[in-house]
């Protein structure tokens, strides 16, 4: 089982692999591309933050899966 921050940037990757830029042209490319950037950029600052390294050490240890955890916690944080 891959560690757990390497399961998050898998999961992004594969849904980002499957988006293409919405209209043609140049235009679109580069908007296309912007979001793509936006989405990784605020996934590594998320991941690389110090309060994520002690959480993401237990969860690994117990063998559990980002879609586990998303589960879990989507249980248990108030929807707003």
């Amino acid at each position: 089982m891959l560690p757990l921050p390497r399961q998050v940037l898998a999961s992004v990757l594969q849904r980002e692999s499957q988006k293409h830029p919405t209209g043609k042209g140049p235009l679109a490319e580069i908007e296309f591309w912007r979001e793509r950037n936006a989405v990784m950029s605020s996934l590594y600052e998320q991941l690389n933050l110090p309060q994520v390294g002690p959480l993401v050490q237990p969860v690994h240890q117990m063998g559990l899966s980002i879609r586990t955890v998303t589960a879990v916690l989507g249980e248990l944080l108030p929807r707003g």
